[in-house]
């Protein structure tokens, strides 16, 4: 083939051109993205005095598929990687029933009275044989993956403090992306059963025994910013022949019958022989100029991002690398710690994290509402002992919103990839967050693109 064109400029976009320049080489490949810059959410603001924050928590993670992780590692010498793993791998809390949790991130029921009930409905559940025909909903999905009891006492409150919704209103993708899949109710000489083992958790994170510590590896840049692997990753495009267009919108597809074979923007005509979608199945919808018309039932929050450094480690927080905060009442969604998994960050002279505070319906017009807010939060969640402890804060919206996982949403996620496939394009990959169903995760996201790459016949 001659020209291959790559829609969307995030990380996916980024390895998808990196891999297709190394499976085609002779071939032309352009890397489009709609925004002023490559990288997604995998881009920091830069600060004088104070460095790199980047838009939350993001580390890049091995797939465990060779290829993949060789194009990883390659982003950066080996030298300028922090190598996340073991038991520090992705060591992360909760804020949850008024307490900062550092033992694990599902939520530690052990010291609360209904425990016993939650430990004999879980059991019982995983006993009974459980189908997707009548699971309509997130509420379904938890009381027959927990119980009843268990559901209602720490899920739903949960749920409805993170997205603003009733949990009959959510799809069961919701419990996916938050740590919601296990329960913290035995202690460990009580882990005894490998099955239940699936639903309850080991209760020390930093001593998980062999069998079950992750043998893959977190990666993280040594000098803070996880900007600078979007910036190598850039000069490693260019230096490979990789066309890349910026503020660049493709209006719609040019097509001869079961083919793609160019786009148009701006009233102008483009050619390609291949297109690679990492875009997810709404915005390629709209490319795709089929009879679609998305009909959200619910908008995503904005994120607001506040950057902080202080004059000291945040109290009670130990190591952990980002925390959620579960509890109603606060509109923090996640903190994170980056000296706590970046080597430069811990030799700075003063202590660097941001929380991430997700807002739903219109924002506050005045900059520094949402500095105090957070503020505020942090000092009551006892992460920060007094004002006096702040040197620096900033507050920042994100270019991209936090999705809503609600019923009617994810039915229209699931209508634009219908609609996609009904096209029956052989020479259009279909990629990016969504793409499949429950697809949401960097890892996940990335090892799908490349098994549909790697399927290309080299002839084409």
């Amino acid at each position: 083939m001659n020209k291959i064109t790559v829609i969307g400029g995030g990380i996916s976009g980024i390895f998808s051109s990196l891999l297709l320049k190394k499976k085609f080489p002779n071939s032309e490949v352009e890397l489009i993205e709609t925004s002023k810059s490559l990288g997604g959410l995998f881009n920091s603001y830069t600060y004088p005095n104070y460095g790199r924050f980047d838009y939350g928590m993001h580390n890049i993670y091995e797939t465990g598929i060779s290829e993949i992780d060789e194009i990883l590692h390659s982003l950066l010498p080996a030298e300028q990687w922090d190598f996340l793993e073991g038991n520090n791998r992705d060591l992360a809390g909760i804020f949850f029933n008024n307490k900062i949790q550092t033992n694990t991130v599902f939520p530690d029921t052990r010291n609360l009275k209904k425990n016993n009930i939650y430990i004999r409905e879980i059991e019982r559940s995983v006993n009974e044989k459980q189908t997707k025909s009548n699971i309509k909903n997130a509420t379904d999905y938890f009381n027959k993956k927990f119980g009843i009891t268990y559901s209602q006492d720490i899920i739903e409150p949960i749920l409805e403090k993170t997205y603003k919704l009733k949990t009959d209103q959510l799809s069961p993708f919701a419990g996916s992306l938050i740590p919601l899949s296990r329960v913290c109710a035995l202690d460990i000489h009580q882990l005894t059963n490998q099955k239940e083992n699936n639903l309850f958790c080991f209760p020390e994170q930093r001593e998980l025994p062999k069998n079950l510590i992750p043998h893959k590896k977190a990666l993280y840049p040594k000098e803070r910013g996880c900007s600078l692997v979007t910036e190598a990753a850039i000069s490693k495009l260019l230096d490979l022949g990789v066309t890349i267009k910026l503020n660049f919108k493709v209006d719609s597809f040019i097509y001869d019958r079961d083919s793609v074979i160019g786009y148009n923007r701006n009233k102008e005509t483009f050619k390609s022989d291949l297109i690679i979608s990492t875009i997810g199945p709404i915005a390629l919808a709209r490319i795709a100029s089929i009879d679609f018309k998305p009909k959200f039932t619910h908008k995503p929050f904005h994120t607001v991002i506040v950057n902080f450094a202080t004059k000291m480690k945040p109290n009670m927080i130990q190591d952990l690398h980002y925390l959620f905060c579960y509890d109603k009442d606060y509109l923090t969604y996640r903190a994170t710690f980056y000296p706590n998994f970046c080597s430069s960050a811990q030799t700075e002279r003063f202590y660097p994290f941001n929380v991430e505070l997700l807002i739903d319906g219109d924002l506050n017009t005045d900059e520094k509402h949402y500095e105090l807010v957070a503020k505020e939060e942090l000092l009551r969640m006892g992460i920060v002992n007094s004002t006096d402890d702040f040197l620096f804060s900033k507050s920042e919206v994100l270019p991209y919103g936090f999705p809503r996982p609600s019923t009617g949403n994810i039915e229209v996620f699931q209508s634009a990839r219908f609609k996609i496939k009904e096209l029956g394009l052989k020479n259009l990959i279909v990629g990016g967050v969504l793409s499949e169903e429950n697809l949401f995760f960097q890892g996940s996201v990335i090892s799908d693109i490349y098994k549909k790459i790697i399927a290309l016949d080299p002839l084409m």
